[in-house]
């Protein structure tokens, strides 16, 4: 694998600017930088935005008014800007699609995909050699047989680089292929590791601070290509590494498993573009991602714009944060009314963050007829158990404006630790679906936690409670040697699926699934072939679910 690498210099100017819109968005708003480049990523966001362990902020983003081209920003613990409208570092005449991580907790590496004269695309990725200083090191990671684009990366405990990459579509699928660095990028995997054919650019990462690290995508459930419309008919895998270094690439763990129906609504959802991942302080990976209406009858058919963003652990099962499959305008570049998830997590309150776009203010649209987006919010302050009602984070409505004077936001990005801090960067889009007619601005809001907090409030989402469950899902005995029984109470007759999985989230056994009349249901647990360890039993159904640890002793 042939490495370039690159040394780039950049003088330093200070600036701070607000932006310009008039508004009642949340906390403070900053400018960062000016853009033509409307569609920031063509599939999930990963992060944009990072924060150190000084308490620094640092963005990318893809910029240019001629051109794309990966930009930089940093805003110092003082709230000095760096650049006035941030920083163009790489020697290549074109690039796009970035994101960000750190490493040492303070050097800013961002992933990016740069054009070569030749009209390829390579993945890139850069590390700053002073933090906040835009010193960067520019190392392209070839693959000899084939283009790759549009990465994503994540820095893991012990300081490596982990990146994804997708080839260019061959048919209707492309491959997802893997790669890390263990020393701050100098050096790389000699092949690139094959993970899946996909449809859809939804892959993302995270890590933990013990050493794991989880990659998650969208795996195609139909192989076979009937319309374009199966690039909404996808599943949810991820694979998880303790180390960093052990990845079991050939057996992922599907979440969704739309087909067998062990997701709420599977028969009229999907998983599409987009999907966040991020670990708590106990470690457990809690999922967030979009599901586009999907259904067949006589054939594959969707006619809503609409969609649901649901959250997902293994520890407190299925909720839907957000969303509705209702009618109305598609935003530009075959987007959902609801998407772009981005998780964030609070380790000094334990508090569980979720922001993303919105399209739904009807009669909300620019001239062009595309609708304006928000950023909209929530929280969970039991990891996922329940979660706050959705809050408006932008509230910029700006119905009939003409293009260049729409107040739009989009491609939200939370910072993924919140410190009593949302850290969030965003496009603000004068003229969504505009295609670079009018330029925008990149954008950066701090919200504190108690203000965020204070205008969401822990209440019950519609849906999120029902059927309603009187009770707890309980076991006895617990611990147990070969066999438990599992005891449920429902108020009312509901459908619903009672499964067993163990400590990592992997599904082990299904005991029950169907309806139930209301009142109590008990059904045993046999557990002679497992190994001893920590088992949860889960009850789920539409836009609900309950837990229980069981701890098996043999």
């Amino acid at each position: 694998m042939k490495l370039v690498f690159n040394i780039f210099c950049a003088a330093v100017s200070i600036c701070l600017i607000l932006n310009p819109a008039q508004s009642q968005q949340l906390g403070e708003i900053f400018y960062l930088g000016e853009t033509a480049f409307d569609f920031q990523h063509y599939g999930s966001n990963d992060k944009t935005i990072a924060v150190d362990e000084d308490n620094g902020v640092h963005f990318c983003w893809t910029g240019g008014i001629t051109r794309s081209e990966v930009m930089y920003n940093y805003r110092s613990p003082e709230g000095v800007f760096n650049w006035t409208g941030g920083l163009a570092f790489s020697v290549l005449m074109q690039t796009q699609f970035a994101t960000i991580g750190l490493v040492n907790d303070r050097l800013a590496v961002i992933s990016y995909e740069g054009i070569l004269l030749s009209g390829n695309a390579i993945t890139t990725v850069s590390v700053d050699q002073i933090s906040g200083g835009g010193y960067f090191l520019e190392f392209f990671i070839e693959h000899p047989d084939t283009q790759l684009m549009h990465p994503r990366l994540v820095i893991d405990s012990r300081e490596w680089i982990h990146i994804l990459a997708y080839t260019p579509r061959i048919t209707d699928k492309r491959a997802l292929y893997y790669n890390r660095s263990e020393n701050n990028g100098l050096t790389w995997m000699n092949e690139w590791v094959f993970i899946d054919s996909v449809r859809v650019l939804s892959g993302g990462f995270t890590a933990s601070d013990n050493g794991k690290v989880a990659l998650a995508w969208g795996h195609p459930i139909n192989p076979d290509y009937i319309s374009p419309l199966e690039t909404l008919n996808n599943d949810i895998y991820f694979v998880e590494s303790t180390d960093g270094e052990t990845w079991d690439f050939a057996n992922p763990v599907n979440i969704t498993d739309f087909d067998n129906g062990f997701h709420p609504n599977s028969d009229s959802l999907r998983a599409y573009k987009d999907l966040s991942l991020q670990y708590d302080h106990i470690n457990y990976l809690h999922f967030a991602y979009t599901c586009a209406g999907f259904w067949q009858g006589g054939g594959h058919s969707n006619t809503c714009a609409g969609s649901k963003i649901y959250h997902y652990c293994a520890l407190n099962g299925f909720k839907r944060l957000t969303g509705e499959l209702a009618t109305g305008n598609f935003p530009a570049n075959e987007r959902r009314m609801y998407d772009r998830p981005s998780l964030g997590f609070d380790p000094q309150s334990n508090d569980l963050y979720c922001i993303w776009n919105q399209f739904n203010e009807p009669g909300d649209t620019s001239g062009y007829g595309f609708p304006n987006g928000e950023i909209w919010g929530a929280y969970s302050p039991n990891l996922g158990g329940s979660w706050s009602g959705p809050a408006n984070l932008s509230n910029t409505p700006s119905p009939g404006a003409e293009p260049g004077e729409c107040q739009s936001e989009d491609y939200p990005s939370l910072a993924a630790i919140v410190n009593d801090t949302l850290h969030i960067a965003y496009l603000f889009d004068r003229d969504p679906g505009g295609y670079g007619i009018y330029t925008s601005d990149m954008t950066y809001q701090k919200i504190s936690a108690a203000e965020f907090e204070s205008v969401s409030g822990v209440n019950p989402i519609p849906g999120n409670t029902l059927p309603k469950i009187s009770g707890l899902i309980c076991n006895f005995p617990n611990p147990f040697n070969s066999s438990t029984s599992i005891r449920i109470e429902i108020s009312i007759p509901s459908t619903v699926e009672l499964a067993i999985y163990d400590i990592e989230g992997r599904l082990m056994e299904v005991l029950y699934f169907g309806g139930l009349s209301a009142g109590i249901h008990q059904f045993t647990f046999q557990a002679d072939h497992l190994s001893s360890g920590i088992y949860i039993a889960r009850l789920s159904g539409e836009d609900f679910s309950l837990s229980s640890k069981m701890l098996l002793l043999k």
